[in-house]
């Protein structure tokens, strides 16, 4: 196990000890130049011989090359067969509490390389200092927007787990690796992270100083503003953490809630450290209530701005192309300006009556609640009228549709062009481009971009990868980054957007490819495909012209649904966009991309029935794949819908 700490003298101890228990043969440590009593205790450890212990007092964050360098001496030093790179406030368990981390990890196939486990935030009741455990017993299960209404975008992200390997690079963060994973732990070795990242006020308010002062050393390091540490770090600095910090953590109240509902679950596997934590100092009721309750209005405001903004964004898309549109960006223009006067207001409004109860001995709160309950319900008021008149204006915009916006989107690329992309290797024209869709599922990211590189051809492949989903876009970039070009693959390009405009994005890719002046035959792959060495090979034999090689080929019967298999070769009266070798001459007309807005995502259909009524043949090819990650497939959602558009495709046909 590896870990980099900087001042985490209140859980360091339990964290090793704990570790330790596990079965951890051995830790490798790095001190960040604590000064808090965090290098003694890392040195009473390394002279007891279970942990080698190094010094790097820079404070640059460089998290990344210090965990890489840590990881890789695991393996050449001390022929490490699993690495786990962990935090000081990460506590490694295996989901089934009867065995060890040592025990799971023995039983996992050192073949899958790497993995990934899922971290589980622990909270509790707020505390001015202290890390007891017996506090900070709560799985957090709170919702995307429960968490929003924190100050937070997201959960914590799964963390990384990867055999002894001399090359690894662990990505800034811990949760990625240049390893590709090549399956998961069976259930029941299954491995999981107990996270317990704001155990007090004093503890957290100095690791979002300590973080953000070494953000801002690195000129190296451009964390994005969104980035959860300079998020918190900005409102240190302006003095509004401690409100967001209270919300982190539940009331007496939400708690007896929160575990009849499921929001929150007990878990005490931990209570046995207990004996290694900081003992627990309490807020004042008082004071953390108000504090508690500038937080919930700063928060709402800040929500408010974003969804005002993200209204913004929407129309800009459009604004050009509809004027109605441009009106209503205008209003939403004052609007959201509007807001952020306001929630200044309120904040402001707020903010003195925390600084006049701070003023004040605690034995004259009770008057100065009463002096000012009018002033405060006036303040708070006026939020809740903004958020009626916005959700009124959201519910009014959304009524334009998903698709009809997805398709305007469609538009704006096709006219000025795809997003700036992400490469890696030399672009040929020559190449033969492969395009590929990236939903769901980015840990097949490695294993795809493997299986284009052992293809068995003489050609070089051009993949040209467009990723859906925006808040993988990082992951995406890292991987295709640092992918180490081999045999077939000859260079790689992504694009990401934020907006998810589908599989039509394939077609999108497709007809700028056609204006670049590409001609004959471009392959789709879809990232839940196993591809055989000889898929592209297989894809192509027999290609032509104006034609479609499918692997996931049928003839209908009347509908979508009922339909027959092939052989190879046999003509089809439906090809899938997954496994396909298409003539890039199906974009030459910009009509190809008139698809029916209620149908949009059917983008599969509505190639076959564009290819039949332009002449075009569809076979069946004899591409070997295998489909995985079922679960994950998006056509289960659009089954109905998919015989609905073979009907309005086909009117009469029974």
């Amino acid at each position: 196990m590896t870990v980099m700490v900087r001042d985490e003298a209140d859980i360091i101890e339990a964290m090793i000890q704990h570790h330790l228990a596990q079965g951890v043969d051995l830790i490798i440590a790095t001190d960040n130049g604590s000064v808090d009593g965090t290098r003694e205790i890392l040195e009473t450890h390394r002279s007891a011989g279970h942990l080698v212990l190094h010094d790097d007092p820079v404070h640059m964050k460089q998290q990344h090359s210090t965990v890489t360098s840590m990881a890789r001496e695991a393996y050449a030093d001390h022929q490490a067969d699993w690495v786990i790179n962990a935090d000081a406030d990460e506590f490694w368990v295996p989901v089934n509490d009867a065995i060890t981390l040592h025990e799971a990890l023995s039983h996992i196939p050192k073949s899958i390389q790497s993995f990934l486990a899922p971290v589980t935030d622990m909270t509790g009741l707020a505390a001015a200092s202290g890390s007891q455990f017996g506090r900070l017993h709560l799985r957090d299960h709170r919702s995307e927007r429960e968490i929003m209404r924190t100050g937070l975008l997201a959960h914590s992200t799964p963390n990384a787990v990867h055999v002894g390997y001399a090359e690894i690079e662990v990505a800034q963060g811990n949760h990625f690796v240049n390893l590709a994973s090549s399956g998961e732990p069976a259930p029941e070795w299954a491995i999981e992270v107990l996270h317990l990242p704001w155990r007090s006020w004093e503890q957290y308010r100095r690791k979002v100083d300590n973080a953000g002062r070494a953000y801002e050393a690195n000129p190296k390091l451009n964390p994005s503003p969104n980035h959860h540490g300079m998020r918190d770090y900005r409102r240190l600095k302006e003095d509004v953490l401690l409100p967001f910090y209270l919300l982190r953590h539940p009331t007496p109240d939400q708690v007896e809630v929160g575990l009849a509902d499921g929001t929150y679950e007990v878990d005490d596997r931990l209570s046995a450290l207990e004996v290694f934590s900081s003992t627990d100092v309490m807020f004042e009721p008082e004071f953390e209530n108000w504090n508690r309750r500038l937080g919930a209005s700063i928060a709402l405001g800040e929500e408010q701005l974003r969804a005002a903004t993200q209204k913004i964004e929407d129309l800009q898309s459009t604004a050009s192309e509809d004027a109605k549109l441009r009106a209503e960006l205008e209003q939403a223009l004052l609007d959201r300006d509007s807001q952020i006067l306001i929630q200044e207001d309120t904040q402001a409004v707020l903010e003195e009556l925390i600084n006049r109860f701070r003023a004040r001995r605690i034995v004259r709160l009770v008057d100065g609640i009463a002096e000012n309950k009018g002033q405060i319900s006036t303040a708070a008021a006026v939020p809740r009228r903004v958020l009626t008149r916005i959700r009124a204006e959201s519910v009014r915009l959304s009524d334009l549709g998903h698709n009809a916006m997805r398709l305007r989107e469609v538009n704006r690329l096709l006219k000025r062009g795809l997003p700036l992309a992400t490469t890696n290797g030399t672009i040929a024209s020559t190449a033969l481009p492969i395009v590929m869709c990236l939903w769901n599922r980015s840990q097949r990211i490695d294993t795809m971009l493997e299986s284009f590189a052992r293809q068995a051809t003489k050609r070089n492949l051009r993949v040209i990868l467009w990723n859906n989903a925006p808040e993988d876009a990082e992951h995406y970039r890292i991987r295709v980054h640092e992918f180490q070009l081999s045999g077939a693959l000859d260079s790689i390009e992504l694009h990401s957007n934020p907006i998810n405009i589908g599989g039509m994005a394939r077609f999108v890719v497709a007809r700028t490819l056609w204006e670049q002046g590409v001609r004959g035959p471009f392959i789709m792959v879809d990232d839940d495909q196993d591809l055989s060495e000889t898929f592209v090979e297989d894809s192509l034999a027999g290609y032509e012209a104006h034609s479609i090689n499918s692997w996931w080929a049928f003839r209908n019967h009347g509908s979508h649904w009922n339909r027959s298999e092939l052989e190879p070769g046999d003509t089809a009266d439906y090809g899938g966009t997954g496994g396909a070798a298409v003539d890039l001459a199906i974009v030459e007309d910009l009509a190809f991309f008139t698809i029916p807005v209620r149908y949009f995502m059917l983008e599969d259909q509505w190639m076959s029935h564009y290819a039949h009524t332009h002449g075009w043949t569809i076979r069946k090819s004899s591409a070997q794949i295998t489909a995985v990650l079922e679960e994950t497939n998006q056509y289960h959602a659009l089954r109905e819908l998919k015989d609905e558009f073979f009907t309005y495709l086909h009117p009469g046909v029974c």
